[in-house]
This record gives structure tokens, C-alpha cells and sequence, in this order.
């Protein structure tokens, strides 16, 4: 009798479980740290969760096979909630809008994708149009990159 071995097929679907709970994990950190800026916003309070998880959410999507799970569990949804402006109507810090339109540059994001999520094009339009300030001009030309590359798929160009 043989005994138990696994076999690929086997190891591959508990990658992709578990490459599923990091990325759960991951949204659900990035949640909290959005709530956790607001109400320090609120509170007129200095917001910097989300500035300490940028270096964990970049070495996460950088990853080829964390990509399609991210967007597969709504993580578009959150991308863009972080793009949105603070209580205090003050857009986020350059350096977090710069990091979630690099990561967006990356994603492989669908139509569909986008029909999900219909804020997200709505808020990289305002950072490639200059509507969060000054502080944002290096976002625009990314932004613009961005957006033509989501309208080119949709114009199956």
C-alpha cells in the first residue's frame, strides 16, 4: 500500500488557500487601518496607519500570484476607499496615493473589474485631473497611465 503522499495537484490547491487568507488578511488590515485614519482625522488627530502598511501591501501585490486573488476578493473596493478624501475633506498622503496607483498599474484589472468598482475610476480620474492639490502633481502622470490603459480595454483597443 502506498503511502500518503501529496501530490502537485494537491499542493497547488493549498497555495492558492493560502495565498486567499493572506490576501484576506491583508484587505481586513488594510480595513482597519483606513477606520483607524478616519477617526484620527476626526479627531484632528495625526492619521499614519495606513503609511506604516504601505511596504507590507506592496511586497504583497508585487506578487504575480497574490494579484488575481486580491481582485477576485474585492480588493479594488479597498484601493479605492483609500484614495477617497479623509473626514476632514484633505486627500491622503502623496505617498499612499502613489502607492496604490503604482499597485494599480500592476493589477490585472478587467472590465469587469471595474464595473465591480465603479469609485476607483471615479478617483483616479481626480488625481489625474490635479483635484487633490499640489501635493499630488507626481500621481497625475500615473493616473493618466492608468486610465488610458482602462479605456483602451474597454475599447478592445
Amino acid at each position: 500500500m502506498k503511502k500518503g503522499r501529496k501530490g502537485k495537484d494537491d499542493e497547488d490547491l493549498t497555495g492558492i488557500e493560502s495565498n486567499d487568507q493572506i490576501v484576506r488578511d491583508l484587505i481586513d488590515k488594510m480595513s482597519t487601518a483606513l477606520e483607524d485614519d478616519m477617526n484620527s482625522n476626526e479627531l484632528k488627530k495625526t492619521a499614519f496607519k495606513r503609511l506604516l502598511m504601505l511596504n507590507t501591501i506592496e511586497k504583497t501585490l508585487i506578487k504575480q500570484d497574490m494579484q488575481e486573488p486580491f481582485i477576485n476578493l474585492k480588493g479594488c473596493q479597498i484601493l479605492s476607499t483609500w484614495l477617497m478624501p479623509m473626514p476632514d475633506k484633505t486627500y491622503p498622503n502623496a505617498k499612499i496615493v502613489m502607492m496604490i496607483l503604482q499597485s494599480l498599474d500592476r493589477l490585472p484589472i478587467t472590465n469587469d473589474n471595474l464595473e465591480e468598482c465603479k469609485d476607483l475610476e471615479y478617483y483616479v480620474d481626480i488625481y489625474r485631473k490635479g483635484g487633490a492639490g499640489q501635493s499630488h502633481k507626481e500621481c497625475q502622470a500615473l493616473a493618466k497611465s492608468i486610465l488610458n490603459k482602462w479605456y483602451r480595454e474597454k475599447d478592445g483597443i
